[in-house]
């Protein structure tokens, strides 16, 4: 082989390494621009999310917190009154049990001792722990007769429930409030009231 046909190879491999090597840098300047493109296009949706979210994130209006106040207003005005007379009826069994338990203890003394009486007060009862309500009970008729009064107490707001029993079971409701019915001791009811409206 002749030595310029020789130079002439060198030349041509030179070159195409030369070709090789600026395809190579072509296609990676290619992926680079492609990746650029990439991320900038995602930095743009993330950035146009982000506005869009922020666009629909919004306060109340006046209207509707006016809207809100006024329906809080009616379920208070109706579940408020509900709810008071459910503890009020819920302390008044603490009136009728006593009264109950103290009649039973009378009794049991008038049979060993004839007489409801001790000392001048009725003998042979403990009185019950008192919370909403307060106990008392007088003798009459020289012992033969007596009258056990539960009247409730104002700090527990039942200063207007008064019930009473004797020695013949007769249970009377002589005091309420003026929403639950009308009682007195000139004028009781002949039952114990433990229900809005004079129910028994």
């Amino acid at each position: 082989m002749l030595a310029h046909d020789v130079c002439r190879m060198d030349r041509r491999q030179a070159m195409c390494r030369s070709e090789k090597k600026r395809r190579r840098l072509s296609d990676n300047d290619g992926m680079t621009a492609g990746l650029i493109l990439h991320f900038r296009n995602k930095g743009d949706s993330m950035q146009a999310k982000s506005y869009s979210a922020i666009r629909h994130v919004r306060g109340f209006t006046l209207i509707e917190v006016m809207i809100t106040v006024v329906i809080i207003s009616i379920l208070a005005a109706v579940a408020l009154p509900a709810y008071t007379d459910y503890v009020t009826r819920g302390k008044i069994p603490e009136a009728t049990n006593g009264l109950a338990s103290m009649r039973i203890q009378l009794e049991q003394y008038y049979q060993d001792n004839r007489t409801y009486e001790d000392d001048g007060k009725c003998g042979g009862i403990k009185d019950p722990a008192e919370k909403d309500f307060t106990f008392a009970c007088v003798p009459a008729n020289s012992g033969q007769t007596y009258t056990i009064t539960a009247t409730g107490a104002a700090a527990s707001g039942m200063s207007d429930f008064v019930y009473t029993i004797n020695e013949n079971g007769d249970r009377q409701t002589t005091g309420l409030p003026e929403k639950w019915g009308t009682a007195s001791t000139s004028s009781p009811v002949n039952c114990w009231v433990t229900k809005k409206g004079g129910g028994c």
